[in-house]
């Protein structure tokens, strides 16, 4: 549904879960999503970036996934389909 959002990077949080969460600002709007740590560890604020993404639709909450390839989103969709 989203293929890719190109902005810069508003934040990178890690969260209590081990799970690092990148804010990402298009167009002043900003979109929270679930990235890998080594995708993380190469982001600063204020950074233009282009991020692949999936979204996934579980119950009642969205979650949006970011990876910085289309070949390592394609292998998230290809690992989740099992």
């Amino acid at each position: 549904m989203i293929a890719y959002l190109k902005g810069s990077v508003a934040s990178v949080q890690k969260s209590s879960s081990n799970r690092v969460i990148l804010t990402l600002e298009v167009n002043s709007c900003g979109y929270e999503m679930q990235i890998p740590a080594r995708f993380a560890a190469g982001l600063t604020a204020g950074e233009q970036v282009q991020v692949f993404t999936h979204l996934q639709i579980r119950e009642e909450q969205p979650l949006l996934y970011g990876f910085s390839s289309a070949a390592e989103r394609d292998l998230f969709r290809q690992l989740i389909s099992v």
